[in-house]
């Protein structure tokens, strides 16, 4: 149920981006996790970032924000194309690796710095999602929002909600 009121968190912030300015809704990328939001991409102004920010606080469900965007001109197709390119290779090189559960992982490229998010089952499975990120072609820079399952900045129902899906598998 945690997945449909991420969606729709995710939803409401875009629109509400849209609503204020068509700019920030193509700019700016929302993704969220169990009600963490990490906004990324890259904005002209300081102040676009601050509002983007602004306006992504106002949506229900956010219980913490990231604001990963960068203040910079428009890189241009290319560079678009670049980061589509890299994101699509750290998210095969995820799936490719059976220790890794992949589905639990997003990721998002900007300016050639690999955000990740989602929830890792242990160290280990982090460790390799980063290595995964940090050896791919192109990569500058990783930034990484994933949680291990049992972090404390879960909620106690979001931890006892895996635990009991662990227990069934």
């Amino acid at each position: 149920m945690e997945a449909l009121g991420d969606t729709e968190t995710a939803l409401s912030i875009e629109t509400r981006l849209g609503q204020h300015s068509g700019r920030l809704f193509r700019d700016v990328s929302v993704d969220v996790v169990e009600g963490r939001v990490l906004l990324t991409g890259s904005v002209p102004t300081r102040e676009d970032r601050l509002e983007a920010e602004r306006i992504a606080w106002t949506a229900v469900g956010v219980r913490a924000l990231a604001n990963e965007l960068t203040v910079a001109e428009d890189a241009g197709v290319v560079a678009y194309w670049r980061d589509v390119g890299i994101s699509t290779s750290v998210r095969s090189a995820l799936v490719l690796d059976s220790q890794v559960a992949a589905r639990n992982i997003n990721v998002e490229t900007v300016e050639r710095v690999v955000h990740l998010t989602g929830l890792a089952r242990s160290t280990g499975e982090l460790q390799r999602i980063v290595d995964h990120a940090r050896a791919t072609d192109g990569v500058e820079r990783v930034v990484s929002h994933i949680l291990l399952l049992d972090d404390p900045r879960r909620s106690l129902d979001d931890r006892r909600a895996d635990a009991a899906t662990t227990a069934v598998r």
